[in-house]
């Protein structure tokens, strides 16, 4: 195992692990592992809690990891050990944004080992704290929007969109002029996205919600719809949606089954897409790839994809955090701090 200059690690470290699902985390000491070829190690700096994360930590996650294991799916850190391999000892020494192993451990923790092709070298303008949270959610709002840029659609329907994702995907359209219409479920949530900016905001708590929606499509002609929620209104997005629409389902927040009535599917040519971000990035050229974490990162730096944080917590305090984070999701990320 190579080290970078002037680095030493101690024989242990704390780690949040999660033993069955829907338990508490505990806090635990774990040895510092050795690394095969290809693999390194990371010394965390911060790492997020996510809504995937949740689902992980109740067991809902499609996931290949054996319990009990250290949960998070993202962080930032400083590459301090190599196991070998050209790509491993690029990254030796480097900041990176990095994502956990399908198996094995994550990001909660003051180490991990992980492969070196889960790292991303961070550019000199982007801090620790932003690029714990520069995969998931800033690489997805880039997809995606390059998927509605790809077929050749104007805008884009944005559920969920006072979330942190949301948030960034209205700051992404205007920047690349497309149409967004915004659907959110409270009244004050309305108020915030209009005051930053967002033109079309729509309550699906309201009455005449449907008939709102049903009208902004007759009005905008958008056609894709980006579903984070799942679940019932998944049918009602999709059946007043244009001719030949396309609903992409990214995540189910709702973690309901989704319910789509086949007629305009059968009748309309509307159809479903699913988009999962680990799977667009396997089919991607490397050029792609880094072209589009070269964009992100970009456009985080600038402020457009920057993530907001309400809390930064200690590892000791993660259960806590946890609570807070489910309580007010909207209000911004709560980051681990190593």
């Amino acid at each position: 195992m190579k080290y970078a200059k002037g680095v030493s690690t101690p024989q242990n470290y704390l780690a949040a692990v999660l033993e069955n699902a829907g338990n508490d985390l505990k806090i635990i000491e774990k040895e510092i592992p050795s690394l095969n070829k290809g693999e390194v190690l990371i010394q965390l700096h911060a790492a997020p809690l996510n809504p995937s994360d949740l689902a992980m930590l109740d067991g809902v996650y499609p996931h290949k990891k054996t319990y009990p294991f250290v949960p998070g799916l993202e962080g930032s850190g400083t590459v301090v050990a190599s196991g070998g391999g050209f790509m491993a000892n690029y990254m030796l020494g480097k900041r990176v944004a990095c994502s956990a192993n399908d198996t094995g451990d994550g990001t909660w923790a003051q180490y991990m080992k992980v492969k070196a092709g889960n790292c991303i070298p961070l550019n000199k303008d982007l801090n620790l704290d932003q690029a714990a949270s520069a995969i998931v959610n800033p690489l997805t709002a880039v997809a995606l929007v390059e998927i509605v840029k790809a077929k050749k659609e104007i805008g884009f329907v944005n559920t969920a969109a006072a979330g942190a994702l949301g948030k960034m995907l209205i700051k992404l359209a205007k920047q690349e002029g497309l149409t967004c219409i915004n659907i959110v479920r409270r009244k004050e949530q309305v108020q915030e996205l209009q005051k930053q900016g967002a033109a079309i905001v729509l309550n699906s708590s309201e009455e005449d919600f449907y008939s709102q929606l049903k009208e902004t499509y007759k009005k905008t002609n958008v056609k894709v719809i980006l579903d984070a929620i799942g679940g019932e209104i998944s049918n009602t997005l999709l059946t007043p949606a244009p001719e030949d629409a396309t609903l992409i389902c990214y995540a189910s927040l709702t973690r309901e089954m989704m319910q789509i009535n086949p007629v305009p599917i059968l009748r309309f040519g509307k159809t479903i897409e699913g988009f999962h971000l680990a799977y667009w990035t396997k089919r991607q050229s490397m050029v792609k790839l880094l072209r589009t974490v070269k964009k992100a990162q970009r456009l985080i730096a600038n402020d457009i994809l920057s993530t907001p944080v309400q809390k930064k917590v200690d590892l000791n305090e993660i259960n806590g955090a946890i609570k807070l984070y489910k309580e007010n999701m909207t209000a911004g990320k709560v980051l681990i701090a190593f």
